[in-house]
């Protein structure tokens, strides 16, 4: 997941599937099934859609986007 976020975009995955294979690559990919996964987001995606977005968020959102500028 660093890799996502690496300063360099030469540092990231450069394709979907090339993220796809490191995750895969990953030591708790083993215990992470599919099935595991899909119960996961079936008990939690309702919750998470609902949580309000913090008003601090937002402002630290506004100030990192307008650094790059």
């Amino acid at each position: 997941v660093l890799a996502c976020l690496a300063k360099s975009p030469d540092d990231r995955p450069q394709t979907a599937s090339a993220l796809r294979q490191k995750l895969a690559s990953c030591a708790d990919n083993a215990t992470w099934t599919e099935d595991s996964r899909r119960r996961w987001w079936e008990s939690h995606a309702d919750s998470l859609r609902e949580q309000p977005t913090k008003i601090s968020d937002a402002a630290t959102l506004a100030v990192d986007l307008g650094q790059g500028r």
